[in-house]
């Protein structure tokens, strides 16, 4: 149970990582065009979108950065496949930015237990007044008792 709930909070963390990381990508890409490029794939980001294409190089790691001027910022233009076999996909960056955000406040909203739960095990100890939990018998600590 203890693996189970430390791979879920890393899970939960992670995709709010890639949540803000997916917000900086799309206001990066309105101003940015941001490419990377590896053995003949690329994945870019600009327009305020992402783009996966084959690369029209086969280097080995390319990194490249350039701002886009005033008129680009407002034309989009097709990407052109010059050669033949050439392909690309482009999504806009909301798309995948809602998947994780919607995955990732599932995993913190059901990750909730009742505050009547046993910590080990997460067990509905409502009533239990032995002080041990039934299920996993580890020591439960006494709630305190309001006047």
């Amino acid at each position: 149970m203890k693996k189970r709930i430390r791979i879920r909070r890393i899970m939960k963390w992670c995709g709010l990582v890639l949540n803000l990381l997916l917000i900086a990508a799309f206001f990066t890409s309105l101003k940015y065009s941001i490419s990377l490029s590896c053995e003949g794939y690329a994945l870019s980001s600009g327009y305020g979108c992402l783009f996966a294409t084959e690369a029209r190089t086969r280097a080995p790691l390319r990194f490249e950065a350039r701002r886009l001027t005033r008129m680009e910022m407002f034309t989009k233009k097709p990407m052109s496949s010059s050669g033949r076999g050439m392909w690309y996909v482009v999504t806009p960056t909301w798309i995948p930015l809602l998947f994780a955000a919607i995955v990732t406040v599932w995993l913190w909203r059901s990750d909730r237990q009742p505050k009547s739960g046993c910590v080990e095990c997460g067990y509905n100890l409502t009533g239990n007044v032995s002080g041990v939990c039934p299920e996993c018998g580890s020591a439960i600590e006494p709630e305190p008792q309001v006047p």
